[in-house]
């Protein structure tokens, strides 16, 4: 159930990153076309180029793609030791000793 939650968690995340990675390639592409303006009025014919930068494929890169796999089986729970001073634990620790010995 935790790890349910977390892969939606993290699959709402990543599909964040995807869109932020897109618009930020975007973004550079543009920001590099007005840099390499060198007069002025030259960015005025750049509608073209501009329009490129949005329909450019930005298509995510190996290395941003998460591969999601299966939850391991869950294991068990260790068995909780007997406390001390209770009827299982003083068999355990004293059940061997004999019987009516000083202390």
């Amino acid at each position: 159930e935790a790890y349910d939650a977390t892969l939606a968690l993290t699959k709402l995340r990543d599909s964040d990153r995807e869109v932020e990675f897109e618009s930020l390639n975007r973004t550079s592409c543009i920001l590099k076309l007005i840099s390499a303006a060198s007069s002025d009025g030259e960015l005025s014919n750049a509608t073209e180029d501009i329009q490129q930068c949005y329909a450019a494929n930005m298509s995510k890169p190996d290395w941003l793609v998460v591969r999601y796999k299966e939850a391991p089986p869950q294991l068990s729970c260790p068995l909780i030791p007997a406390y001390p001073c209770n009827k299982d634990f003083i068999e355990a620790s004293y059940g061997s000793l004999p019987t009516q010995c000083p202390a």
